[in-house]
């Protein structure tokens, strides 16, 4: 008899000592092709969709457990997508979780792995983390990490559960390093909870230095589902790498193990696939630039495990933050010198230049342990790029070291305040700007400079010295280093000696930025204000309008007489009541003797719209879409739409990612001239800030508004880049959904289950009696039978009709 054949019978013989596994609620064992996303194999995306997406690598081993070396597994190695996957929700006794994992590096500690809704939603549970050494794992109620933790070998799997206990509401989490055919005496850790329904899993990348992979994933209500035995083993387990691939900043040695004792490793370092004629692994492998190394276990008896693969990335060198800043992702080193202009204990944030360009490094873990000056020149920093918000930030995977030079001198670049967008993470100086506002600044504040909202003053961090001290007023020139935020260009003020008065000896005009757009329906009127400063004048103001679009538009007063020669904050009104329809351009002129003239161009656009924005005839949805935001936003307008979905992302102008099925947003609504709408550039999206307004309108807590018409007073402005409408106040729902067609659609309930006869195909969910969707799925012609662990009153919805049904 051979080895292998004694194995499968011994296999079989032990398999009739293990109890059966039914009831399992999720089985994840991650089996797709390697690359392949998260998002595109059953899983959600809840925050960072498309950034830094979770892929599939190389499967875990762990000797005993049934989730043990079966297809591929998670990668968590970034900074960006957090997914998540739903099971049927859980309410009562108990629940278990099992998965293994490995963490080769903790990128600073953070939680990676949590339990949560069904449908999904920002509530989450029993959060695990790893600590900053990577050596150790623990459990957490909420975003602060636990008081201790379970030591863990980096580099090594490991088997982690939780238990929930929904009478006691108390989580133990075990955490394994070999096989437990039952639960243990006592956990690893335990904490007390809140949950009273439990009904998904996330997992959630938060550094780009975390190297963290996941795989073997039970769901039950036993610690036999959960924990299922492996059975029958007859192929060597995968070998395992260690460290783990991913980014690496100099020569690292590779051990490379199989948890089958006596197996025999065979490896390739030029990407071919190994088999037993390769080279035979019998020590640690000196690895010194980017490899990708592929490994197979052999042993008598059994067949060969899977081929183990994992890249180790060394970064590319740039001379200069030029060089740098021509990528937008990757791992780099800058081999030359930047000296830093600002630093702050907001996220350890800093700003570097170099005389091709700057950048701002974002090192949320602390990895840049030593403590620079301003003025200190760094070399040899390493990180990562990424894109935020529309600024590139370069995010350090090492501690570069001492200074390599101090006290430089920094001389910002001289630009005018419109020009300050095309110098990122650089130190500029602007002249003769005024900053609207009086009193004092507060942190992480937006303030107006020369009366336009962009660019903009930003206070963006909390330490900044000058933070409760006086608004400079009268026009100034301001330093500051350049932050990008969307399409906003920010300048941020490092102290209070950035500020200095703009000295002004000639007569001198200042005006601050009119509207860039003026938006009205014909007939009615926007005004605009303006303020005037002007120093060392001879003679009055004067104001006059030209142009083929002049008669559109008036401005009060049309003359300003100085006081002392100056003018402080002095106030003009420009009115645009157009008479048609169309757009209208005039030319603004201001002057004064001995002073050079100011043109500003004034730009009106008139509609003919459908509604005008009142209760009674409120905005379409095509009408919001024309108006492009010009309305402004010191008005409030209604609007009326039908609820197709979550708004979620945008680009462009135009929504890019509508939830049109759960799992929804609860901050916003995507609203369409008809309920059916699939056509994205057609939605218009809706922010629901929190209160009655939210609690009533998201379709999370309310998935039953999916097809209601609705309207809802607020601004028209930009949401997810679309025009949209923010801030809103007030709502009406208009209609209700219809009844289903009993004709078509014949709904009974027999001993738990729901039962639809079906004379079409449609689209069926359900959900309890608070909202909750429990069940989602199609019906097929003929008898459907949907298994439902509840009672009461539920609510069948199939296509865009409802009926009550009582359980």
């Amino acid at each position: 008899m051979t080895k292998k054949l004694f194995s499968i019978l011994t296999g079989l013989m032990l398999m009739l000592f293990v109890p059966a596994v039914q009831g399992q609620l999720l089985v994840e064992d991650f089996d797709y092709g390697a690359g392949s996303l998260l998002t595109a194999n059953g899983w959600a995306a809840h925050s960072g969709a498309g950034t830094q997406a979770i892929d599939i690598t190389t499967g875990l081993s762990f000797a005993g457990y049934k989730g043990s070396d079966v297809g591929g597994a998670a990668n968590l190695d970034n900074n960006g997508e957090d997914v998540n996957r739903t099971f049927t929700a859980q309410t009562s006794g108990t629940l278990y979780v099992s998965t293994i994992v490995k963490i080769d590096a903790s990128g600073g500690g953070g939680y990676f792995l949590h339990l949560g809704l069904s449908p999904w939603s920002t509530t989450f549970f029993s959060r695990i983390y790893v600590n900053a050494t990577g050596d150790g794992v623990g459990i957490s109620t909420s975003s602060t990490a636990p008081a201790s933790f379970t030591t863990i070998t980096p580099g090594v799997p490991f088997l982690l559960v939780m238990k929930l206990d929904f009478a006691t509401k108390k989580t133990n989490l075990y955490v394994l390093s070999a096989f437990a055919t039952s639960e243990p005496g006592s956990p690893s850790a335990q904490i007390d909870e809140t949950y009273t329904t439990i009904g998904g899993i996330g997992l959630r990348q938060y550094n780009s230095g975390q190297r963290i992979i996941v795989d073997g994933i039970r769901v039950g209500t036993t610690w036999a589902e959960a924990v299922a035995p492996a059975g029958v083993v007859t192929k060597v387990s995968t070998p395992n790498f260690s460290p783990g691939g991913g980014s690496v900043t100099g020569p690292v040695q590779v051990a490379i193990t199989s948890a089958t004792d006596g197996a025999t490793i065979y490896y390739t370092l030029d990407g071919s696939e190994p088999n037993n004629t390769k080279t035979q692994y019998t020590s640690p492998i000196n690895i010194t630039t980017t490899t990708t190394i592929k490994a197979v276990a052999y042993k008598s008896g059994l067949d060969a495990s899977n081929v183990a693969s994992a890249t180790y990335t060394f970064p590319t060198s740039v001379a200069n933050i030029a060089a740098l800043r021509a990528n937008t992702s990757g791992l780099f080193k800058l081999t030359g010198e930047a000296v830093l202009t600002l630093k702050t204990a907001d996220r350890n944030a800093k700003y570097i230049q170099d005389a091709t360009g700057g950048i701002l490094i974002d090192d949320a873990s602390g990895l840049i342990t030593t403590n620079y000056n301003i003025g200190d020149g760094i070399t040899g920093i390493t990180g990562t790029l990424g894109v935020f918000s529309g600024m590139l930030q370069f995010t350090p995977v090492a501690n570069p070291g001492a200074a390599t030079s101090t006290a430089n001198t920094i001389t910002p670049r001289s630009v005018a305040l419109s020009e300050i967008v095309n110098y990122p993470g650089q130190l500029v100086i602007v002249s003769g700007v005024t900053i609207d506002g009086e009193g004092t600044f507060a942190a992480r504040t937006n303030y107006n400079l020369n009366g336009g909202s962009n660019p903009i003053l930003r206070t963006a961090y909390n330490d900044l010295p000058y933070i409760n001290t006086g608004i400079p007023q009268g026009p100034q020139d301001i330093t500051g280093v350049v932050l990008i935020f969307n399409e906003t260009a920010q300048l941020v003020p490092r102290t209070a000696a950035d500020f200095t008065p703009t000295v002004i000896t000639a007569p001198t005009l200042i005006i601050s930025e009119v509207m860039p757009l003026f938006g009205a329906m014909v007939g009615q009127t926007v005004k605009d204000t303006i303020k005037v400063d002007a120093f060392n004048l001879t003679g009055n103001v004067t104001i006059s309008l030209s142009g083929t679009g002049a008669s559109s538009f008036n401005v009060n007063p049309a003359s300003l007489s100085p006081v002392s020669g100056a003018l402080t904050k002095a106030e003009v009104e420009i009115v645009y009541q157009p008479a048609s329809a169309g757009d209208h351009t005039a030319t603004l002129t201001f002057s004064s003797p001995g002073a050079a003239n100011v043109i500003k161009t004034l730009n009106g656009r008139a509609f003919a719209m459908a509604g005008d924005g009142t209760l009674n005839n409120p905005f379409t949805v095509s009408d919001v879409i024309a108006l492009a935001n010009s309305l402004g936003t010191a008005q409030k307008y209604w609007v009326k739409g039908f609820v197709v979905g979550s708004a979620n992302n945008g680009s462009n102008g135009v929504l890019t990612t509508v939830a049109t099925s759960a799992p929804f947003a609860n901050t916003s609504l995507a609203i369409a001239t008809t309920a059916s709408e699939t056509n994205l550039s057609l939605m218009v999206p809706v922010q629901l800030p929190v209160g009655e307004v939210r609690t009533a309108l998201n379709l999370l807590d309310n998935p039953v508004n999916q097809g209601k018409e609705v309207k809802v007073f607020g601004t028209l402005e930009a949401y997810f880049t679309a025009p949209g409408v923010r801030n809103v106040t007030e709502y009406s729902i208009l209609t209700s959904l219809p009844s289903v067609n009993a004709d078509n659609y014949r709904i009974m309930t027999r001993d738990g289950q729901l039962l639809i006869s079906a004379s079409e195909a449609a689209a069926v969910q359900v959900f309890n009696a608070i909202g909750q969707m429990i069940y989602n799925g199609r019906l097929a012609v003929g008898q459907n039978a949907v298994q439902l662990n509840t009672s009461g009153m539920v609510i069948v919805k199939i296509d865009a009709a409802v009926q009550k049904v009582v359980m």
